[in-house]
C-alpha cells in the first residue's frame, strides 16, 4: 500500500415524488444498465416496476419505493443533474469507492444464486451472465458522514471460484 489517501469526489443527491409514469420516463431518460425491483412476492432483475426498486450504471443510481399515493424516488449520481421534477438534497455530498483503486479482490462478492440456503428468484446476474460475480459501489457521504452505498456495476469474478 502506497499510504496515499484517496480524495473523496463531489457526488449529487436528489430526491422527488412521482406517479409511476414520471417514475418511467426518468429511468428511459437516465438508462440505466441493471434494475433490481421487489415486492412480497417477487425480487429480480426484471425491469418490471414493483413496489420498490432500484436501477443504476457506472454513473448514477436510482431508488424507488411506492409510499401511499405517490412513489418516492431518490437518485445518487456522480454527476450534476438538471432534472426539473427532482429536487437536490441539502447538504456536503461527496463520494469515493467501497473498494481500494486497482484492487479487485477487495471488490464485494455477491452470493453465489445456485446457494440453497438462499435461492433467489433468478439464475444468473444480469450483465455478466454467471451465478457468481462482483458489485462495484460508490460509499456516498453526507457532510462527512457515510449515508448511502450505491451499486454502480456488475463485474465478473475473474478467477474467483
Amino acid at each position: 500500500m502506497s499510504g496515499m489517501v484517496q480524495q473523496r469526489q463531489q457526488a449529487f443527491v436528489y430526491r422527488g415524488r412521482f406517479h409511476l409514469e414520471q417514475l418511467q420516463a426518468l429511468l428511459e431518460r437516465l438508462s440505466p444498465h441493471v434494475y433490481l425491483t421487489w415486492d412480497l412476492a417477487h425480487c429480480d432483475f426484471s425491469r418490471e416496476l414493483r413496489e420498490n426498486g432500484t436501477a443504476f450504471n457506472d454513473q448514477l443510481e436510482i431508488r424507488w419505493c411506492h409510499t401511499g399515493d405517490y412513489i418516492a424516488v431518490l437518485l445518487l449520481s456522480d454527476t450534476e443533474q438538471s432534472l426539473a421534477e427532482l429536487e437536490r438534497v441539502n447538504g456536503d455530498w461527496t463520494r469515493e469507492p467501497l473498494h481500494p483503486p486497482n484492487d479487485p479482490q477487495s471488490i464485494p462478492t455477491l452470493l453465489d444464486v445456485h446457494d440453497r440456503r438462499y435461492m433467489p428468484q433468478f439464475r444468473e446476474y444480469p450483465v455478466v451472465q454467471a451465478p457468481k460475480a462482483h458489485l462495484a459501489s460508490q460509499v456516498f457521504y453526507r457532510d462527512g458522514i457515510a449515508t448511502f452505498v450505491s451499486p454502480r456495476k456488475i463485474l465478473p469474478l475473474e478467477g474467483k471460484s
